[in-house]
């Protein structure tokens, strides 16, 4: 979709929140993008399709934590999960060099490459997020998915656009003792949130990941009568309860409240999650880790990880080509040592 039509759709949800001749409008998207099946069904009573789709949504939904559960285990399994919708052979070539050099930075890994086809042998995705109240797009539902593999089977999620500088076994097992779990954290300047979703490593099992599974699961699928749209955080930096660590539960209502959902929502209920119980306990240690990450713009030095972005003014960039030509002349050294 195009960002015109991103625009005009995101407008038209606002509008029609107060207004019941626009929201018949929205209940069109809903349909076209199958969203809020749910809502869907109770204003289609006799669409058949409809009917299926809410049975198997709801039997997805029923089983999603049947083969998860909190464990007493900081062992991160020794595989790399991957994610392009498009599959690999769609992805830009920023995606497949990711993808090459973390195969060749860490021998020993499993790295799987997912697409939304691959994915549904994991778990039946598509059906799920029929459940979806919210607007979201593809980045949403990859952070759903990331957060279901990671609890489910472990192991270290990547971002399809990040490069490896550092093999996996060189650090990462001791920044993990004691908790199962890493992330990258945002600078204290950050207004409202504080970790980094493009890397996350993860024990099976771990109390983060899975009490964020569920708080992602109550939030994007709680019954909704009127799908929610997204807002940007220009749009919302001004509300109360906004800070580094504590912007949460009280911003989303807020903002639910006006029939909207924050872009960085993810970022707010990890907050949530970390405030009490077995997840605080492990956050407490993972905090305190290691942080040497880079983006684009910003110079690697003992980066362990670093995010790029996939559009082509980027790829086109001196940069890129000049992290391109490190990777291989370091990847070749370690070859020839």
């Amino acid at each position: 979709m195009s960002k015109l039509s991103n625009s005009i759709e995101k407008k038209l949800r606002r509008w029609a929140f107060n207004s019941p001749w626009l929201n018949k409008s929205c209940v069109w998207l809903d349909k076209r993008k199958s969203l809020n099946i749910p809502l869907l069904c109770k204003i289609y009573p006799n669409n058949i399709d409809l009917k299926n789709k809410l049975v198997i949504a709801q039997s997805t939904l029923n089983c999603l934590f049947s083969d998860i559960r909190v464990r007493d285990d900081n062992d991160i399994p020794k595989k790399i999960w991957i994610y392009w919708a498009q599959g690999y052979d769609s992805a830009p070539d920023i995606v497949k060099v990711a993808y090459h050099y973390w195969q060749t930075m860490n021998p020993d890994y499993d790295v799987c490459f997912l697409d939304e086809k691959k994915i549904q042998s994991y778990f039946d995705f598509q059906s799920l997020f029929y459940n979806f109240s919210l607007d979201a797009g593809a980045a949403h539902k990859s952070d759903f998915i990331r957060v279901y593999l990671l609890s489910r089977y472990g192991g270290v999620w990547v971002d399809s656009t990040t490069f490896c500088w550092k093999p996996l076994d060189s650090w990462l097992q001791y920044e993990t003792k004691g908790c199962g779990l890493f992330l990258f954290k945002q600078t204290q300047d950050r207004p409202d949130r504080q970790i980094k979703n493009w890397f996350m490593a993860s024990a099976k099992g771990n109390p983060v990941m899975v009490s964020l599974l569920h708080a992602l699961a109550a939030y994007n699928f709680k019954p909704r009568q009127q799908t929610l749209s997204i807002t940007r955080f220009k749009e919302y930096q001004d509300c109360p309860g906004i800070s580094h660590e504590g912007t949460g539960l009280e911003l989303l209502n807020a903002l639910e409240e006006q029939g909207r959902f924050p872009y960085f929502y993810f970022h707010y209920l990890f907050n949530e999650v970390v405030k009490s119980g077995d997840a605080l306990a492990c956050w407490s240690i993972a905090k305190h880790t290691r942080n040497e990450h880079t983006n684009a713009g910003s110079e690697i030095g003992d980066a362990l990880v670093s995010k790029q972005n996939y559009k082509t003014k980027y790829r086109q960039s001196d940069e890129y080509r000049e992290r391109v030509a490190l990777l291989e002349k370091i990847t070749a050294s370690q070859r020839d040592g």
